[in-house]
């Protein structure tokens, strides 16, 4: 007998090795898609983190800063919003200087623009403000002429933290 054609074990065999050799390949495919994904998140995390610490930057050292250099002089005012300072929506209005944003989040609710509005409900920021030693750059109990930020991004659905960016702020003279 003279078939041209294939056998049906033939077939079969070539199918197995077919799926041998396409399935790692599709194991690849899915890694790199759960990697772009992830990166993008990264980089939209990192560009809302960099987008506070700018508004953040803007802002005087301390809103009592005078022109005395001693750090015990009492002219700085304590972390944290001052009286009559909005602690909820004063970004855009009441406050003022650095360690106005001291403990600021925006957990449970997404990136919020300065008017408050909601703008990406994935993502959260939160904020942390302190004086540190003006030359070790060490956490200090009292006032110095250094206060530190420090501004993560979390996802809000897995609570990840993405970014944490830290910025040291001096007190000019």
């Amino acid at each position: 007998m003279d078939e041209k054609g294939f056998s049906l074990i033939e077939i079969l065999i070539a199918i197995v090795l077919l799926t041998l050799v396409i399935f790692p390949f599709m194991d690849v495919v899915t890694i790199s898609t759960k990697a772009t994904i992830d990166s993008k998140k990264r980089f939209k995390a990192s560009n809302y983190a960099k987008e506070l610490l700018e508004e953040i930057k803007l802002k005087k050292f301390d809103e009592k800063d005078s022109k005395s250099d001693s750090p015990n002089s009492g002219d700085w005012s304590e972390i944290g919003s001052d009286t009559g300072e909005d602690e909820n929506n004063g970004r855009n209005n009441d406050w003022d200087d650095i360690d106005d944003y001291y403990e600021y989040t925006e957990e449970g609710s997404g990136i919020k623009g300065l008017e408050g509005n909601i703008y990406d409900e994935k993502f959260y920021r939160k904020v942390e403000v302190k004086y540190v030693e003006d030359d070790s750059l060490e956490d200090t109990v009292g006032k110095s002429n250094t206060k530190k930020v420090i501004v993560e991004c979390y996802s809000i659905d897995k609570k990840e933290k993405y970014i944490e960016i830290i910025w040291y702020s001096k007190k000019s003279k």
